[in-house]
């Protein structure tokens, strides 16, 4: 997400309650150019840990409103301050959070998003529950469904640095899944 010329990342594989920003981006022509790969770009105090500990992981960030917001499975805070030395999370709600990045979405001055009991809508400060709980109706169709699982390698070099278990992978590129469930092929 871009907010306050900085770039900022939530989530991630080392750290799931970590929410990390750049150095500020300058976008005038006169600009030194960083690389967003060099340890420049990313200085190792410019990182804010949003709930650290709480047993939920970070689901979605967004700048909404006028403000970043950064949300965990089952709360949403919002980034106050305008640099390194005061930015920090508030706590806007502790009660609700949203699923995923991908099941927000913005529309009428309203952010709308899937929590774990159905789907609420977010005014900045408070939460409103549009539907019943919908848990249950939603395990009832997902315990039997077979899901599909889709990799895509840039060589077969790439797929053969892979790991599969319980997997028979061919040179031709047939790859045989194997699970107690049920048994797939894949042919490219």
């Amino acid at each position: 997400e871009y907010y306050l010329k900085r770039v900022w990342i939530y989530n991630l594989s080392d750290d799931n309650s970590s929410l990390r920003f750049s150095a500020p981006v300058d976008t005038t022509p006169a600009a030194i150019a960083i690389s967003p790969d060099s340890t420049n770009a990313w200085p190792v105090l410019n990182q804010l840990d949003i709930n650290k500990g709480d047993g939920t992981a970070g689901t979605f960030l967004r700048a909404f409103k006028g403000r970043l917001y950064a949300g965990k499975e089952k709360s949403i805070f919002y980034i106050y301050g305008t640099g390194v030395g005061n930015f920090s999370p508030q706590l806007t709600n502790s009660n609700v959070g949203f699923l995923s990045q991908f099941s927000t979405f913005e529309q009428d001055n309203l952010l709308y998003g899937q929590a774990y009991d159905g789907f609420y809508a977010f005014d900045g400060t408070n939460v409103k529950r549009l539907t019943d709980d919908i848990f249950p109706d939603v395990q009832t169709f997902r315990v039997d469904t077979t899901r599909v699982l889709t990799n895509t390698w840039d060589s077969q070099a790439e797929f053969g640095r892979g790991m599969f278990s319980l997997t028979t992978a061919t040179s031709g590129g047939l790859l045989q899944l194997n699970n107690s469930r049920s048994n797939a092929n894949v042919n490219p």
